[in-house]
């Protein structure tokens, strides 16, 4: 039995009367400075018959002084109800510690999926527990200002998980009373994804600046009226001008004189419709007098009210495309050169290995014409052992790419079996490489092949020979053996070991 307590809050306090405790619960009052009291009780008030400690009030008045009483405390349930419900559904943490032990005495859900721990488990832990070395003494500054009175507010702040992975968060903090103790009340928000988020964005500004300055393709962005007011590095060297020379100037200097209508009617055009204009080839006149050829793509430059107040635009010199172009089909035009006249065979197939390329050489090494050949079928050209060596090489092959794991420039050497048109068979060593897409996905198969029938007939020639000898020599009663340039024993044979009691290990290198 209770018999005296007093409660202040802003909006009530509550005389003195006798009370039976029935269940604490949690009241919140806020009082002034920065000190929030937590205060414990719910009670059913019991009027104890006529025995009132106000003997002037009427026994009417006391009933219903306690009737008020009763429902001034149901209100506070209600209200403790409902800051409870606040706790429980806030977003932000919300962690409790006492300032002296700095241990934790209440942790709301959200703070425990934070922490990735249960509300029990955080209770049996310290400041010290959820914080690395390195912003501990941070965390335990901050205690100290809360117990001076001061304000804090702290930014960025690491925190350990229960499984040792770190979250970063922005902390406020105040001094309270809970349980008749001084503790700390933190309210934590997670700014890990924020600060991903921002390391990300500074990351990609970083990259797409580096990109613009280092990018070959002139970058500009110009005024209404047509004047530079910023482009990249590239444009100055298309032009040979240098910055100081181009900002503030209008792009019509640069441009040929019969071609300054076709940009004019171009941002006359984007002004009208806000949509880009692209494919926009004109000439230009280089510092040295040459002129140059461009392709051009140009868009509205919009302010922060979405008006438009200049236009921007991207020009690629085709001048030395063209002149690529050209080396290309020219180059193109020597390998093809060399492809239809050396000896060497080389095929092309798509991913379904039908041939999509045949040299011309395939008439020396298997008697077909190109068109003869493109006819035929890659298991019509290779022996069934070949055919086999060849479909386990490309599932392996396949493979690798699926999984990711593959070198894309790597190439497989094999030796293959394949029939000539007059039913003979030629010896082929096969370099097989993939063609890939822009994707750096395999389209094709590049297969170089070179006859090497003539030197499979010499190997296993020499290796019959060297069979034929090798049985001689094992079968003769007499002692053969070979020594090496440091007089070393090379090789000996059967009749050396059993004449002279060693071993053929133990005499091979044997001085």
């Amino acid at each position: 039995m209770l018999s005296i307590i007093k409660i202040i809050t802003p909006l009530l306090t509550v005389p003195c009367i006798n009370i039976k405790i029935n269940q604490p619960v949690f009241l919140y009052a806020t009082y002034s400075g920065n000190i929030i009291y937590f205060v414990s009780i719910n009670a059913t008030l019991i009027a104890e018959g006529h025995q009132m400690h106000d003997p002037s009030k009427t026994y009417q008045e006391l009933l219903e002084e306690n009737a008020l009483l009763k429902q001034r405390i149901k209100e506070l349930q209600e209200s403790e109800s409902n800051y409870e419900m606040l706790f429980a559904g806030a977003a932000e943490g919300i962690l409790i510690a006492e300032l002296q032990t700095k241990k934790f005495v209440y942790a709301n859900p959200a703070m425990c999926r934070m922490l990735g721990r249960t509300e029990e488990e955080i209770s049996q832990l310290g400041v010290e527990d959820i914080h690395p070395k390195e912003s501990l003494e941070q965390v335990l500054a901050m205690f100290d200002a809360l117990a001076r009175g001061e304000k804090t507010w702290v930014e960025n702040v690491p925190r350990l998980r229960k499984d040792g992975t770190l979250f970063r968060a922005n902390i406020g903090a105040s001094l309270i009373v809970f349980h008749g103790k001084k503790c700390i009340v933190g309210f934590f928000t997670d700014i890990t994804e924020f600060k991903q988020a921002e390391n990300a964005f500074r990351e990609s500004d970083e990259k797409y600046r580096t990109i613009l300055e280092q990018m070959d393709d002139a970058y500009f962005e110009v005024d209404l009226a047509g004047n530079f007011t910023f482009f990249n590095d590239a444009i100055t060297r298309h032009v040979g001008y240098s910055r100081e020379e181009l900002i503030g100037t209008s792009f019509r200097a640069q441009v040929a004189k019969e071609d300054i209508p076709i940009l004019y009617n171009a941002f006359g055009k984007i002004y009208t419709t806000g949509k880009p204009e692209r494919n926009l080839f004109y000439s230009f006149m280089h510092k040295d007098g040459t002129m140059g050829f461009v392709d051009a793509a140009v868009f509205p430059l919009h302010n922060q009210k979405g008006e438009i107040v200049g236009f921007r635009g991207i020009a690629r010199e085709i001048t030395k495309r063209r002149q690529m172009e050209e080396s290309l089909r020219q180059s193109e035009e020597k390998y093809r050169m060399i492809t239809e006249n050396m000896a060497d065979l080389i095929t092309v197939t798509d991913m379904n290995l039908r041939f999509t390329y045949i040299s011309p050489s395939i008439m020396c090494t298997h008697g077909y014409t190109v068109e003869e050949a493109m006819n035929l079928t890659i298991d019509q050209f290779l022996t069934p052992g070949s055919m086999q060596i060849l479909l386990t090489l490309f599932e392996e092959q396949m493979k690798l790419e699926a999984a990711g794991a593959a070198d894309s420039e790597r190439i497989s050497i094999v030796e293959v079996e394949e029939y000539k048109k007059d039913g003979t068979t030629v010896w082929l060593e096969c370099s097989i490489s993939a063609q890939r897409d822009k994707e750096n996905k395999p389209i094709g198969i590049l297969t170089v092949s070179r006859d090497i029938t003539e030197r499979k007939r010499a190997e296993d020639a020499l290796r019959e020979s060297e069979e034929k000898y090798r049985t001689i020599l094992e079968d003769m009663d007499d002692i053969y053996f070979e020594v090496d340039i440091r007089g070393n024993i090379a090789f000996v044979n059967t009749s050396s070991c059993k004449k002279s009691g060693y071993a053929k290990e133990e005499l091979l290198g044997m001085p």
